[in-house]
């Protein structure tokens, strides 16, 4: 995990933990063992309970650490044991590991990690000549399970409804308009922890003759779709989670939100399949019809695709 070293005054010394039961920077004995010549193993390594906070979920878990440090005598030491060394000013590095366990523990909850451990520098068993300290920080990442979350659809192909009715008009003629939404999550396989998302919403890309920009459209079944009467056009608009703003979007155009792992813009949820809690960015849909004339199209049944792409980034 780290290394770093410190001086010793002739190696009288060792490293131990500034508590033996908070595991908040780090929990082990306080006081250093007498050495007891060959009784002591060259190779085994200390361990260390440390606490390890989540940073999108607020998570805390105790996950073990083990340790040695290795000095300029040429030996391995263990860690909170000082061994006598007849050379002044000796150099002794510190080496830390996450063990496979601690690692398998923390996976459970994707995201970033972090902790901070501090350690005394000892000399002759009680005497605290220094504090080392180093800040832990381990990302888990879920990259396989990247997805675009749809609470009502959690295991289901989605089929929204435009919800076209009659509006009343003076006109004789009959006109027709509709609203629908559609709730919307993205989970970047990371707890969201990474602080852009680039995001294209498009159609099936079928004809769009005399169709207004950015508009999508949906196509009577069973037609050849090159013709306006045989099409029906639909805005989308996104609820922006950042700016918490509602957005239009055009179709098939990219866009992006910078700064999506900021807690204030996450919603924690339980993905299909269970498991632990993770965060998502929200980002409901509205789907809006303007008003057109039932004369003007033809009679059948409307149907079409729409595609929701989203790129989690790493920058």
């Amino acid at each position: 995990m780290d290394n770093s070293y410190v001086t010793s005054d002739n190696a009288v010394n060792g490293m131990a933990c500034t508590s033996s039961t908070n595991t908040l920077n780090g929990a082990c004995t306080t006081n250093l063992h007498a050495w007891e010549g060959s009784s002591v193993s060259a190779t085994e390594g200390g361990t260390i309970t440390l606490r390890m906070k989540n940073l999108q979920t607020n998570t805390s878990k105790d996950i073990k650490l083990t340790g040695n440090y290795y000095d300029t005598c040429g030996r391995y030491k263990v860690l909170w044991t000082w061994v006598p060394c007849m050379t002044t000013n000796t150099k002794a590095y510190v080496f830390i590991f996450l063990t496979q366990d601690s690692l398998r523990d923390m996976s459970a909850i994707p995201g970033v990690w972090e902790g901070e451990l501090k350690l005394n520098q000892i000399k002759y068993g009680t005497t605290v000549q220094g504090v080392w300290q180093v800040n832990i920080r381990v990302t888990v990442t879920d990259n396989n399970n990247a997805q675009v979350y749809l609470p009502r659809f959690p295991i289901s192909t989605p089929v929204i409804n435009l919800n076209l009715n009659t509006r009343p008009n003076k006109n004789t003629k009959t006109l027709i308009s509709g609203n629908t939404g559609l709730d919307m999550c993205f989970y970047d396989g990371s707890n969201s922890s990474n602080n852009r998302m680039d995001i294209i919403i498009s159609d099936e890309g079928g004809p769009s003759d005399a169709r207004p920009t950015g508009m999508f459209s949906i196509y009577r079944r069973g037609s050849d779709k090159t013709s306006p009467k045989d099409r029906i056009d639909y805005q989308v608009k996104i609820n922006n989670p950042v700016n918490k703003s509602l957005d239009s979007v055009n179709n098939g155009e990219r866009f992006y939100w910078q700064n999506t792992d900021s807690r204030s813009n996450q919603k924690l949820i339980v993905l299909p399949g269970g498991g632990s809690p993770v965060l998502c960015v929200p980002a409901p849909i509205k789907i809006e019809t303007p008003a057109f004339y039932v004369t003007d199209k033809n009679q059948g049944d409307y149907t079409g695709t729409l595609k929701v792409i989203f790129t989690p980034s790493t920058q």
